[in-house]
Parts: C-alpha cells; structure tokens; sequence
C-alpha cells in the first residue's frame, strides 16, 4: 500500500485565492469604492406611504485599474437603474458596491413627479454615508397628490420697501403686483412695522411687526400644506398680526423666540373676486448691514379663476 501523498495545491491554491482576493478588495477600497447598502421612503404630504413609486438612481463606481490620487479626480463609471417602493413607501439599492449614488427622479401616478438631480449620497470607507444637501440625514421624499386643476393657475410677487415703518402696500394677486397705498384695490393690504434706529443697528435685533389684512369680503385661513391643496371651508378671518420683540437684544446671546424674517401659508377666498387661493408669503423685516430701512416680500401663490377651492397645482405647469 503506497502512502498518500499530500496535496499541496489545496493548501497553498486557497492560500494565493485568499491573497489575490485581500489584494483586490484592498485595491478597490484604496481607490475609494466600498459594499453599502442605501434605504429611503417615499410619502405622501400626510406622511402615507406611496407604494409602487418609480425612484430613478444612477450608482457611481471608481474604476478599478488606475491610480489613486487623492488631490486629484479620479476616472468613475456610472449607470441608471429603477427601484419601486414597497407597500411600505420603501425602497433599497440591496447590497451595491461603488462610491456613491444619485437620487434622481422619484415618479408616480396620480402623484407631481419629484425631482432631485443635485442629491447625492457619498459613501466612503469607514465613515457614515455623506450628502451634499444640508439634510443629510432626511432620507424621506414627499410626493405632492394632483388632483382637479381646472382654473388653476401660478403667481409670484417679488418687491423690495424702501421704509418699513408701517407705511402699507396693496397686493393684486390676479394683476401679480404690490403696490404702495392708497388707492386701496386688489386682495390683501400688507404693512411691514421694523424701523432700524442707531441703538438697534448696533445691538443687532429689533422690535418689529406685521399686519395683514383682506380688502372687501376676503378671508384667509393659515395652513401647514406645503403644497397647494384644497381649501379648507371654514376657519376664515380677515386679518393676521405678528410681533417680534427679542427677548435679548445682543446677537451674541441665544433668542430662540426672535426672527427678522417670518414665513406663513394662507389659503385665501373672495366671492367678489370669485377667487380662491394658496399663497406663501416670505418677508424680511430689515437687515441689520443694509444702511437703509429696507425689507422684502416674496410672494408665491396657486390660484383658481373659476372659484373652485380645487388648488393643485396645474398638470401641464413647467418643471422648475
């Protein structure tokens, strides 16, 4: 009976795989790919999850055979795939291997397609997945429901005041402008109260106010949507008033409760404009580096011209 002889390749054949292997994965990682997987939900503005929604991705590898050169860009690949969110709203990449991918486009019907193309997800070796959006972390995506948008159409007013010292300005939604009064015409009568005097200016904040008020039989009622609905049918008032008193003055001390700017939502009805209407109203009340007394509005705004309370946003509007 002859002896057995050892098989030596067995041994040292796995030994130069799981070399070759370690060489390759440290290879790649070097050049900056890494395994990841990458999860996101997508909903609805009442937070219900949107099932079967088309969320294009476009994955981004380094190529292996180059390299590395940290102070320099290196040569990648990228291709475009499709996910579908789950009942659940959710959808993953699985297991994916590369540098980073771009959320680009999420899609459903019945649903305003979201479009993102400037959010990407960064992932390098070690380290939390990195975005180049502010919110890093959100990895939620809201849809906006269409819905009947006959009448509908979109507005903006954009004006600079040169005094915010309570003078008061008329704003037109249909004519799209803001206009000092009187004549007192148009929807709203908006007046902007923040004189900036020397002690204020130095100090940094300022007591300031606003008031708003409908002209004729207008009415409005504050919202939380942040895209144009269907207007509510009661909870109307025909004025809003704010007041800002900081409860420091010194910039250098934290004031939670103070803001130079406000932000507010209104849906907005008149039976003698037969109008119905969404509005997002921005304004700054001063600047404390302007050497004038100057504030802003911005102004956006849905509204119907056939007095439906219907404001989704047109269908066939242009994509921003």
């Amino acid at each position: 009976m002859f002896p057995k002889k050892k098989n030596r390749w067995s041994k040292w054949g796995f030994a130069t795989i799981a070399a070759l292997l370690l060489l390759f994965w440290g290879w790649d990682h070097l050049v900056g790919n890494v395994f990841y997987t990458f999860h996101g939900r997508v909903v609805t503005i009442d937070q219900s999850p949107i099932s079967d929604a088309s969320v294009t991705v476009v994955f981004s590898s380094y190529d292996f055979l180059q390299i590395p050169m940290m102070w320099k860009s290196m040569a990648s690949t990228g291709y475009s795939t499709v996910l579908t969110t789950d009942a659940k709203g959710a959808f993953t990449t699985g297991i994916s291997h590369g540098d980073s991918i771009r959320i680009v486009s999420i899609a459903k019907t019945g649903f305003e397609d979201h479009w993102i193309n400037v959010e990407e997800w960064i992932f390098v070796p070690g380290l939390p997945p990195k975005s180049s959006r502010k919110d890093a972390d959100v990895r939620t995506y809201v849809l906006a429901p269409l819905g009947p948008s006959e009448g509908n159409m979109e507005g903006s007013i954009q004006s600079k005041v040169m005094y915010v010292d309570g003078r008061t300005y008329c704003i037109d939604l249909l004519a799209q402008t803001l206009e000092p009064a009187p004549p007192i015409s148009g929807d709203l009568i908006v007046s902007l109260n923040g004189f900036l005097g020397p002690y204020e200016r130095k100090m940094g904040r300022w007591d300031w106010s606003v008031k708003i008020q409908c002209i004729g039989d207008g009415e409005f009622v504050e919202t939380s949507d942040p895209v144009p609905m269907k207007a509510p049918e009661s909870g109307y008032r025909q004025e809003f008033s704010l007041v800002q008193q900081p409860t420091h003055r010194d910039f250098d001390t934290k004031d939670p409760g103070w803001s130079r700017s406000l932000s507010r939502t209104f849906y907005y009805r008149s039976v003698r404009r037969n109008l119905y209407a969404w509005i997002k109203l921005q304004l700054n009340s001063a600047s404390p580096w302007d050497r004038i007394h100057e504030g802003d509005y911005k102004i956006y705004f849905t509204y119907n011209t056939i007095g439906s309370p219907n404001l989704f946003r047109p269908q066939d509007r242009k994509r921003e």
